[in-house]
């Protein structure tokens, strides 16, 4: 049943984020594994349609730490919770403008000095929703 709700999910997401089938495929599976890992319930599998289009209103500490492993997994952040730019830049670009890309993770990659590895994670989210130089 968590299957059927997943792909359900990604199917809206991909076409209210814009993301392409194949980084939607690659949030799927590190998202799964995040879910199994971190002991998730079943009933927060919305967090991986918050993480896809924009949701800027949820904030509690178990979407902070999914976030982050979801992100570490994907290895577009570091354990750290820095994000890995040329990883980064590699996974966003794909059908996407890469011109405005790098005034995006110049701009959304740096975080707050002493923020925890979740944190960093999470103001990240936030300013790559939020900004205006790259639109997914």
């Amino acid at each position: 049943m968590m299957k059927v709700v997943a792909t359900l999910l990604c199917l809206v997401a991909v076409t209210q984020a814009n993301f392409t089938v194949k980084q939607m495929e690659k949030i799927h599976s590190s998202f799964v594994n995040c879910t199994t890992n971190l002991n998730i319930p079943e009933d927060t599998v919305h967090y991986e349609q918050i993480t896809v289009t924009g949701n800027l209103t949820v904030k509690d500490a178990m979407y902070k730490r999914n976030l982050l492993c979801l992100m570490q997994g994907m290895r577009i952040a570091k354990p750290t919770g820095d994000i890995d730019v040329p990883n980064m830049r590699e996974f966003l670009r794909d059908g996407h403008d890469e011109k405005s890309l790098g005034e995006m993770l110049e701009i959304c990659a740096k975080t707050a000095k002493g923020a925890t590895p979740e944190e960093k994670a999470y103001q990240f989210h936030q300013c790559f929703w939020t900004q205006d130089k790259f639109v997914v």
